[in-house]
């Protein structure tokens, strides 16, 4: 078939279509590493964002997206880099000390950590700690002013000691805490002034009701 004969409509068409390809390459590869430039909050969540409170909880049932708005919280105090919705007020202005609090130990090797990297940039991390079974312990990350921020990583499995004796900027659990780490980890807050977030499905420690 000559030149001629390729019908120009069709040509366009190709060519629209290779390009559509390469701009849903680009977005899965931008997503992949940078995926919270891509949150928006839902209702709940954005409320949750939005507490000026000390002690704020985020509740609901599976799948409802309370985790993935608890990781964007630490992951926009630990950059620096926040949403334009997010308020002022709460914004950090240094590289904050983290504690990031889960279940147990294989929950932030099976949930958390894969959530951290579906959202953390990648470019920002600048190292990491593991446990001698694999699980992250510790992020440092760059802050927006040059300076490093940490996020620990912590089980509700560990002893009671484990949680005293540190301060931090924020703290969050993802799902329902012990009341003993509870009132540890708050200490540790009031120094800095921090907050405490919760993520969960209310169906154990009935003491938080």
């Amino acid at each position: 078939m000559s030149d001629k004969e390729i019908d120009p409509q069709l040509e366009r068409n190709r060519q629209l279509i290779f390009e559509l390809d390469e701009i849903e390459r680009t977005l899965v590869h931008r997503k992949k590493s940078s995926g919270i430039s891509y949150y928006i909050p839902n209702k709940k969540q954005l409320q949750f964002h939005k507490s000026m409170a000390r002690n704020i909880m985020l509740l609901g049932s599976n799948r409802a997206g309370k985790t993935h708005a608890l990781v964007c919280e630490f992951i926009m105090h630990s950059t620096g880099n926040y949403s334009s919705w997010y308020p002022e007020e709460k914004r950090l202005y240094h590289a904050p000390k983290s504690l990031f609090i889960a279940l147990s130990f294989e929950a932030i090797k099976k949930y958390i950590e894969p959530k951290f990297t579906s959202l953390l940039p990648s470019d920002l991390i600048k190292g990491t700690r593991r446990a001698s079974d694999g699980h992250i312990t510790q992020y440092t990350i760059k802050h927006i002013t040059g300076n490093i921020s940490q996020i620990d990583f912590s089980s509700q499995e560990q002893d009671s000691m484990a949680f005293e004796g540190s301060d931090y900027d924020l703290a969050g659990s993802d799902e329902p805490l012990k009341r003993y780490i509870f009132v540890a980890v708050s200490r540790g807050l009031v120094d800095r002034g921090g907050r405490f977030l919760f993520a969960m499905t209310p169906i154990i420690q009935p003491w938080m009701k």
